[in-house]
């Protein structure tokens, strides 16, 4: 890993900030990899041979708009960019050697699965989504998937060259927005956050739209128009914009005059707020799914429980 970079403070450190660039090289990356029966006891082993790279900039400004005696100001901001690529899966392990430029990553099984929708593919990100392209629906109400090689019939597999990678779950870019205002005896803050690019894969909307499922159980209003009676598979139909902007923080306090007294210093009275409202056009219940390093990412699915909205009113007193 190599890491570099500066911070600065300008016009009388009314503008504070940092920017700091890296670039970082991991290597022996553990995966379950598909290998023959005989010799080997069982069809899949456990490796250590791929190799990824993250390049990314990140950078923070802080300027105070305002400083007098009564009122104080400051607005503050921070964006990062990160890229990453998958450089090599193949390599070899106790001498037999494992040769491959995709993995499947990420499933779903709901409705139209179970399907493999998220691949580890050399040259591109973590978990980019490997799909059919959607092509319409048939007057029988089957999904119709685009001929992408042109050989006259659709091929089925994770490896098919009607497949095409449609969309990339890491967000181009991350940011946050920060405000802190104090006016005599008040105080206030904020925190916005948000990422920007990213893709879902919606395999709740996958599994509530699909007419077989809709019969059967609960299903989407939309499912009324928009369900198929057969959908062939990990089609990009499903696939979704992931970008939002989120109130994550809104602290407000108000600090009560305290006479001459022989044992409090203090009181302030706050009110504090978290998630209070997302800006974003995906469709289902939060963008801001389940994550992790194992199984994928950028998949929608039924072990996901949304993230909730939190009030909470406090007395902070302080004691001589």
């Amino acid at each position: 890993m190599f890491n570099a970079g500066i911070d600065f403070s300008l016009i009388n450190n009314k503008l504070t900030g940092s920017v700091d660039a890296y670039d970082g090289k991991t290597e022996n990356m553990l995966y379950y990899y598909s290998v023959p029966v005989p010799p080997n006891l069982v069809n899949t082993l456990l490796a250590n041979v791929g190799t990824m790279s993250n390049r990314g900039i990140e950078l923070a400004l802080n300027y105070k708009l305002i400083q007098k005696k009564d009122i104080t100001l400051s607005v503050g901001g921070n964006i990062a960019k990160n890229i990453n690529k998958i450089t090599e899966l193949s390599g070899s392990i106790n001498g037999q050697k494992l040769i491959t430029d995709s993995i499947s990553w990420g499933s779903y099984s709901i409705g139209v699965g179970p399907g493999e929708a998220s691949y580890l593919i050399k040259g591109q990100p973590v978990g980019v989504f490997f799909l059919y392209k959607h092509a319409g629906v048939d007057a029988n109400g089957n999904q119709v998937l685009a001929d992408l090689n042109k050989d006259g019939t659709i091929t089925e597999g994770p490896r098919s060259g009607d497949r095409y990678i449609a969309g990339n779950p890491q967000p181009k870019f991350t940011y946050a927005f920060t405000g802190n205002l104090t006016y005599k005896n008040w105080d206030a803050s904020v925190l916005l956050r948000g990422v920007q690019g990213n893709k879902i894969f919606s395999g709740v909307q996958a599994g509530f739209t699909h007419l077989p499922n809709v019969v059967k159980g609960n299903g989407f209003v939309d499912a009324a128009t928009n369900a198929f009676n057969l959908a062939l598979g990990p089609s990009d139909y499903w696939l979704q914009d992931g970008s939002f902007l989120r109130l994550e923080n809104l602290n407000v306090g108000y600090k009560i005059p305290v006479g001459p007294s022989k044992y409090i210093s203090s009181v302030r009275l706050s009110f504090t707020g978290s998630n209070l409202f997302v800006i974003t056009k995906y469709k289902g219940l939060d963008p801001e799914i389940r994550a992790d390093g194992g199984g994928g990412f950028g998949i929608d699915g039924t072990d996901f429980y949304p993230r909730t909205r939190n009030f909470a009113f406090g007395v902070n007193v302080i004691f001589k």
